[in-house]
């Protein structure tokens, strides 16, 4: 594929990924405002971010079987439609039931990012290329986490709430043009000749794989930090560290910021280290490794007194958060065939869903009757635990036999 034809698909991979968390973050910055004003407490935040997360779970794998089968181009299309739709009805919610609905009805169309970008990026990027481009797509998340706070912080203070999901589920209906005007194209001329016939995944024969179950669990015990910090930190900064809204505006930023950096260096060194003659397996565990080690690092954030040394520290958490996330996304691509990746991760992707729904109510418990520091704590330990399944389970990264 030529070179212009794939940054513009990556383009619109990263855009995508932005709109997509720009629409998932907007209750997180604005629930300061919204649990006070509707008198939800943290158990009750907690549940609807357990809506969320169990339509997310519940429908990755079949949004991957899908696009295995209908292809990427639709399956973006159609998942965009739905979410940005749900987006919007949030203006409708009237308290935790109504939000946990729509929750749900937006985590069911997010679903589907995880799955159709990897997809994308497998089926259309050379090998020594990919862990870049899920690099690109993994900023988009990081990106888009970064840019809803100012945007929804400031839409709160100018329109109020009911507004501000309006305007954020509208992008994606901008973003919907843009794929639709240029991708036909791209796809004629450069997509089709290169996409493989799709052949379906054995469910069973994968269990039975010492891999699958190592990446599983890789994500089964990391993934729930990172919705901790996307979930729980507007909240925290506001109850813990006196943040009000506009401050939120002005800082609430900069661990996103410094996530995005992250997916961008993960992309980058791995792909001079595959340059520089490291087999995948070394490039891939060397970068997680270098994540992991530095995690415990986060068990300070609440022992800091000073709040803008709590405020670095979770930045340089969220940025090691996203070194790790962009090197274990890029795993299913390297043991895999390119018409199974999307029902693989999708599957995978689930599992570290379905854990991270599960500690939403662990946090809400927690916070409510104790206090933040025991949750930073577990959080600050996931990744090296999770390092440790993925050298037992998958001795060496590299393709499968089929």
């Amino acid at each position: 594929m030529p070179l212009r034809s794939r940054n513009l698909i990556l383009a619109l991979i990263f855009s995508c990924a932005v709109i997509n968390y720009i629409d998932r973050q907007a209750l997180s910055v604005a629930a300061p405002t919204i649990t006070k004003l509707l008198h939800m407490s943290n158990t009750d935040y907690s549940r609807v971010l357990f809506c969320f997360l169990l339509a997310y779970a519940l429908f990755q794998p079949l949004c991957g079987w899908l696009l295995d089968r209908i292809g990427t181009v639709a399956g973006f299309a159609i998942a965009v439609v739905w979410w940005s739709t749900a987006c919007a009805l949030h203006a409708f919610a009237q308290g935790p039931v109504s939000f946990g609905a729509y929750r749900f009805l937006l985590g069911a169309g997010e679903a589907a990012l995880i799955p159709a970008s990897i997809k994308a990026i497998t089926e259309w990027l050379p090998v020594n290329h990919r862990a870049a481009g899920i690099g690109i797509m993994n900023s988009g998340i990081s990106f888009g986490g970064m840019i809803a706070t100012p945007i929804v912080a400031t839409l709160l203070i100018k329109t109020g709430w009911q507004t501000m999901f309006v305007v954020t589920g509208a992008l994606g209906f901008l973003w919907l043009g843009a794929w639709l005007v240029f991708i036909p194209g791209l796809t004629k001329e450069h997509v089709e000749p290169i996409r493989s016939a799709p052949q379906p995944l054995d469910y069973r024969a994968l269990l039975r794989r010492k891999e699958i179950l190592g990446i599983i669990l890789a994500r089964v015990i990391s993934d729930p930090a990172w919705y901790f910090y996307m979930f729980w930190l507007p909240s925290y900064l506001s109850s813990q560290r006196g943040f009000d809204i506009k401050a939120l505006r002005d800082y609430g930023w900069i661990p996103f910021f410094t996530a995005t950096a992250g997916a961008l260096f993960s992309g980058w060194l791995a792909t001079r280290l595959l340059a520089r003659g490291w087999s995948t397996d070394r490039t891939r565990k060397g970068v997680l490794l270098l994540a992991a080690a530095l995690m415990p690092l986060g068990v300070l954030v609440t022992f800091v007194p000073n709040v803008w040394l709590a405020l670095a520290l979770v930045s340089l958490v969220t940025l090691l958060i996203q070194i790790w996330a962009t090197s274990l996304f890029a795993i299913p691509s390297d043991l895999f065939r390119p018409s199974q990746v999307a029902s693989v991760v999708g599957f995978a992707t689930a599992t570290g869903s379905a854990s991270a729904m599960v500690f939403q109510l662990f946090v809400g418990e927690l916070v409510d009757r104790f206090s933040y520091a025991p949750v930073f704590v577990i959080v600050a330990l996931m990744h090296p635990v999770a390092l440790v399944c993925i050298a037992k389970w998958i001795p060496r990264i590299e393709p499968l036999e089929a």
